[in-house]
């Protein structure tokens, strides 16, 4: 016995199942991504303002101080070797720290959005030779 399904609904089902595929292998991560590269940092603007650097490492030391968190880079990115920031805003600053041990704890990587010329982080112990306050923080995928 054959069973007749009309060309239109072939069609539906067709775009249905990979649709399904294509979301499936995305949640899965199994969908290629672009990787940045460790050593060359990319530079962004932040709504028209102002230039940012992202810049992908392994963490290499997460601390806590009395004033900041900071994060220590496997690699550093020419003279800098470390991002903090403070803990004025402590709910950012709890989000930051869970993300930061998360990555350190997986042997994640993680891009750091900051600013290259600001040092206004020596304000909370960050210092200016080596350090730059974190502006945006993600895991890379």
């Amino acid at each position: 016995m054959t069973v007749y399904i009309p060309v239109k609904r072939w069609m539906v089902y067709l775009v249905i199942v990979l649709l399904g595929i294509l979301i499936g292998s995305q949640a899965a991560g199994l969908a290629p991504a672009t990787a940045l590269a460790q050593s060359a940092p990319s530079t962004v603007s932040e709504d028209g303002v102002g230039l940012l650097t992202n810049y992908v490492f392994e963490p290499a030391n997460v601390a806590i101080f009395s004033n900041r968190i900071h994060v220590k880079c496997e690699v550093p990115n020419g003279s800098i070797g470390f991002f903090a920031y403070p803990l004025t805003d402590a709910k950012q600053a709890n989000r930051i720290l869970s993300l930061l041990l998360t990555a350190e704890a997986a042997n994640d990587r993680i891009v750091v959005s900051y600013d290259a010329s600001d040092t206004s982080g020596t304000a909370f112990g960050c210092q200016s030779g080596d350090c730059r306050t974190i502006q945006a923080i993600y895991l890379q995928d």
